[in-house]
């Protein structure tokens, strides 16, 4: 009963009338709308599923038709000049994922479309991604017995195990509510954990190399 009332509410809440409605008074009100991304690229098995690259090219064929996009280093220029008729859209990816270079730039080139891009010093030189998502990482790829015998101090695991997708997510946002002096903690159990899975791959990250 849950997921038949769940599929209705995604399909009413994106509906093609609902979004129109939604967009027609983002205009009327002058809103900049900022929205943020992080991966592109295929399912590669983490529970922080990426967004697929066909449907990433559907969504700028939607933004084309319905924003004016920008970036932070034109805003002044173009809200100053006035010349747009469709409400301001900032396209921002955030933390430097790999994928970035690989598979979004060519899909932003092909839609000559200009995008914000964030990265995380810290990622850059560790060529892995922030600790939340090299857990969701590993709860996605692990056996069910690596999963099982995964602790995450805190935080009651065993009660997910049915679900991946829902244990990633919630693990996620328990790491992210932690000090980072207990983050810290959490990283150093967690990374002395998976030290010897050599099978295990996080999603790579841009480098310097």
């Amino acid at each position: 009963m849950k997921e038949k009332i769940k599929a209705i509410a995604f399909l009413l809440l994106g509906s093609n009338l609902r979004a129109n409605f939604r967009v027609k008074k983002i205009s009327k009100r002058e809103f900049l709308t900022i929205l943020n991304l992080h991966r592109v690229q295929e399912y590669d098995g983490s529970s922080y599923k990426p967004l697929e690259p066909s449907i990433f090219s559907e969504l700028l064929n939607y933004l084309k038709r319905n924003f004016t996009l920008t970036t932070f280093g034109n805003l002044d220029k173009i809200t100053a000049e006035r010349k747009f008729n469709k409400p301001l859209l900032i396209i921002s990816f955030d933390d430097g994922y790999r994928d970035f270079i690989e598979i979004t730039v060519p899909l932003l080139f092909a839609h000559k479309i200009k995008v914000n891009q964030n990265i995380i010093p810290e990622c850059v030189e560790s060529g892995l991604p922030p600790f939340n998502v090299l857990v969701q990482d590993f709860i996605g790829k692990c056996t069910k017995n690596q999963l099982k015998n995964l602790v995450i101090q805190g935080f009651g695991s065993e009660d997910h195990l049915n679900s991946r997708s829902l244990l990633g997510f919630q693990v996620s946002n328990f790491i992210k509510n932690k000090s980072y002096a207990e983050q810290a903690v959490l990283k150093d159990t967690f990374m002395s954990y998976i030290s010897s899975m050599e099978e295990f791959k996080a999603s790579p990250m841009m480098t310097l190399d």
